[in-house]
């Protein structure tokens, strides 16, 4: 007897378990391919800004964590080949407000100085509202009419993130792939 409710209660347990990843693997994304750019509040180093596309270039967005050795990484790539990037917006936002306070920008120089290039803080909670799950680093690229044409969860090669650009843009937008 007491076997049959142990071996019923994991099948229980199990059933439960899958039915939750089901459930979890039919919701809709938050922002799928093709979706138009959100129109989100960030805290810039000393203004509020509204993320909104820009209509002579990509868009580039990245969430960190600065604690992440990921995002990291990232950034370091994104200021070491900094020079394939400028003809994009890039916005880089994260949660952690001290990481504007402590001036965090400025251990990637690139980038830190650069015009086309926005630091900013937005809360957790309002970043997943509007792009979904919060796993970092989150990459997503819009283009000029402000619909996203490509996003990416994790680590990735900026040789990616330049094919990507280069071949969903018309040819005054694409931007050098030379090492």
């Amino acid at each position: 007897m007491l076997k049959r409710i142990i071996s019923g209660s994991v099948i229980f347990f199990m059933l439960c378990i899958m039915s939750y990843f089901v459930i979890q693997a039919l919701k809709p994304e938050k922002l799928p391919i093709g979706s138009k750019m959100p129109e989100v509040v960030y805290q810039a180093l000393n203004e509020k800004k509204i993320l909104t596309p820009n209509d002579s270039t990509f868009t580039f967005i990245m969430y960190f964590d600065q604690n992440c050795k990921h995002c990291r990484y990232m950034l370091k790539v994104l200021n070491k080949f900094y020079d394939k990037l400028q003809n994009i917006q890039l916005v880089l936002l994260t949660y952690d407000e001290r990481f504007m306070e402590t001036n965090g920008p400025r251990f990637w120089a690139n980038l830190s100085g650069a015009p086309n290039v926005s630091w900013g803080t937005i809360k957790r909670k309002y970043y997943s509202q509007h792009f979904g799950r919060i796993v970092t680093p989150s990459l997503f690229i819009f283009d000029q009419t402000g619909h996203l044409i490509w996003k990416r969860k994790g680590e990735i090669r900026i040789e990616k993130i330049v094919e990507v650009i280069n071949h969903s843009g018309d040819p005054e937008h694409r931007i050098r792939s030379d090492k």
